[in-house]
């Protein structure tokens, strides 16, 4: 249905979940089939769409506030954790938090001096995890979930300048 075009709020009647934001899951799936294919095309054309690169860090990179971080973003690496940022929504946040906020989350806001090498490193890590969990040798979809957390670390990285 999300490739067919259909709203989020036909999907959410059609299964029947209770929340939009399980809905939100089946469009965030269709992106993530999309975006190989569309950085194989901007290669192709000579990166004349290198702006779509946004579309995987949407968030601001701020400084580390003083005082007590509202709402903190923590690395979940039981050898090096770490607050990485705050979510900058003012009600409760349905996703997973570091994930999804590296996802493209327009709430994210990183700290300037977060350890993105260490970050990766635990992205990394991660998905070695889930790939040797898989049955087959077959691109899964965490395959790509993945690869779209890393460009979304990469251009976090990239926008270590543009502070709030």
């Amino acid at each position: 249905m999300a490739k067919k075009g259909y709203s989020k709020g036909d999907i959410q009647a059609m299964l029947e979940h209770a929340s939009d934001s399980a809905a939100l899951a089946y469009l965030d799936a269709v992106g993530n089939d999309m975006t190989p294919a569309l950085e194989r095309i901007n290669d192709a054309l000579g990166r004349v769409f290198s702006d779509l690169s946004d579309a995987f860090f949407k968030g601001k990179v701020i400084s580390r506030p003083e005082g007590k971080i509202k709402k903190p973003v923590i690395r979940p690496d039981p050898k090096n954790i770490a607050v990485v940022g705050q979510c900058g929504l003012h009600s409760a946040c349905p996703k997973h938090p570091f994930f999804s906020c590296y996802n493209g989350c327009p709430y994210f806001l990183r700290f300037k001096d977060t350890d993105e090498d260490a970050n990766r490193e635990f992205l990394r890590r991660e998905y070695e995890q889930w790939r040797a969990a898989e049955p087959s040798t077959m691109r899964a979809k965490s395959h790509d979930d993945f690869a779209q957390i890393d460009k979304g670390m990469e251009e976090a990285s990239k926008h270590g300048g543009d502070v709030e």
